[in-house]
Formats: C-alpha cells, structure tokens, sequence
C-alpha cells in the first residue's frame, strides 16, 4: 500500500527522466525494506519529497555508507534485494542537480528525502 501526499504542485527545472529514476529508485528501496501489509508514505511537502517506510531505524554507521555504491543497509525486515546501487544512482543524480537530500530515522519511519531548496553541504 502507497500513500501520496501533495500540499500544492511546484514545478522546478531538472532533467525529467534522471528525477523519474530518482523517485523510483527511493519507492522501490522502500517496497525492499517493507514489511508485507505495510503502508509506504510519498509526500511532496512544498519543495521536499519525501518516501517513508515503516521499521527498525537505519543504524547510524549505514546511514553513512548506503549512499555508497554497493552497499546495502541490513534491516531486520529488508527483503534483502537489489544490487546496492540504487542509493548511489539517487546521490549522484541528486548531487549533479544541487539537490539536498539524506534520511531521517524517527517514530518507527525511515525517510529517505530531497529537497529542492537548499544544496547539500
């Protein structure tokens, strides 16, 4: 189950096909570490995105590595697929833009987020 959330549309410029690749490597990283019956939320918050799952937090050490090429973080209720690509596809599509991006951990959600605002540090 797939939850959208939109409080207006913000139209930006940046290569459609590379911010499609984006959005679909962040829902399918979510479907992989969603547990079945679960809900995923999407939500377009003025100019963030962001795709939240529900489980165990990503643990700080993984938080600094899964935007690494092969890597993959180890979560409890992870499906365990995938090359460990898709985060650093994300990272370097985003980082190309001067997009903001990162996860957060908080009340049983990780949420993986970009942001349209500010370039990332």
């Amino acid at each position: 189950k797939i939850e959208f959330e939109s409080d207006k549309n913000v139209y930006i410029k940046a290569d459609a096909i590379k911010m499609s690749q984006v959005v679909y490597n962040l829902l399918n990283n979510a479907i992989n570490h969603t547990a079945d019956g679960e809900c995923i939320r999407i939500t377009a918050d003025g100019c963030r995105i962001s795709i939240a799952n529900p489980g165990p937090p990503i643990s700080e050490e993984d938080r600094k590595i899964i935007w690494e090429r092969y890597q993959r973080s180890q979560h409890q209720s992870s499906r365990r697929l995938g090359t460990g690509i898709g985060l650093s596809i994300v990272s370097t599509i985003l980082e190309a833009h001067h997009l903001a991006y990162g996860v957060d951990c908080q009340d049983g959600w990780n949420i993986f987020w970009f942001s349209y605002q500010s370039a990332r540090q």
